[in-house]
């Protein structure tokens, strides 16, 4: 079974109504292509900002600073289970969705590492 686009459906539902010609449609592809290619060839001309320059701490950020290299240990006062519990039920899925299996493994299959459970 052949499903069309939404935009071709779109396109189609404004031509049947009368709301657009087909030479608007053309010209509105043509001028949105064009503009993509130009963005897309802009790629080359520029370089990236690396974070080690702080280059993301500027304008409005300037009075913060990058944070630190150390690992800190925070007490909040609730046993380590219970905060592992938590975790766990944050990923857990309902029964009745069932995600991609690139999605288990690139996502979920660390972070049920951590919390140490079972999906």
């Amino acid at each position: 079974m052949f499903n069309r686009s939404i935009p071709d459906t779109f396109k189609e539902t404004l031509l049947s109504k009368g709301a657009i010609t087909e030479s608007q449609v053309t010209e509105a592809i043509s001028t949105h292509s064009s503009y993509l290619a130009e963005e897309l060839n802009k790629i080359g001309d520029g370089k990236p900002n690396a974070v080690t320059n702080r280059s993301h701490l500027l304008d409005k950020w300037s009075g913060f600073k990058q944070g630190g290299n150390n690992v800190t240990t925070w007490e909040t006062g609730l046993p380590i289970p219970l905060l592992k519990y938590i975790g766990a039920q944050s990923i857990k899925l309902p029964e009745q969705i069932h995600d991609r299996p690139f999605v288990s493994v690139l996502f979920m299959s660390p972070k049920f590492t951590v919390y140490q459970v079972v999906s």
